[in-house]
């Protein structure tokens, strides 16, 4: 099994695979009304996106919106209480 090459500059870590897939931690203070508004747009967003999916008939294209889909799912958990 080959591992991808990681590369770290200026504390943020790329893959070594073009394009590089940058990871820097980011914290965020949101107030109830704010976080309510974020997961409302995010919600709103997986929506259309899983429709976008569903019609979409180019493999690599489709395979892109499922990775947009896992992350969209991913930052809803976490402004979810």
């Amino acid at each position: 099994m080959k591992w991808p090459r990681v590369v770290e500059r200026r504390g943020v870590v790329h893959s070594g695979e073009p394009p590089w897939v940058e990871t820097q931690a980011m914290q965020l203070e949101l107030t109830d009304a704010e976080r309510q508004i974020l997961a409302e747009i995010l919600g709103n967003a997986l929506s259309n996106l899983k429709e976008e999916i569903y019609h979409t008939e180019t493999y690599d294209y489709k395979e892109q919106l499922k990775q947009r889909e896992s992350t969209l799912i991913d930052l809803l958990g976490k402004v979810q209480p």
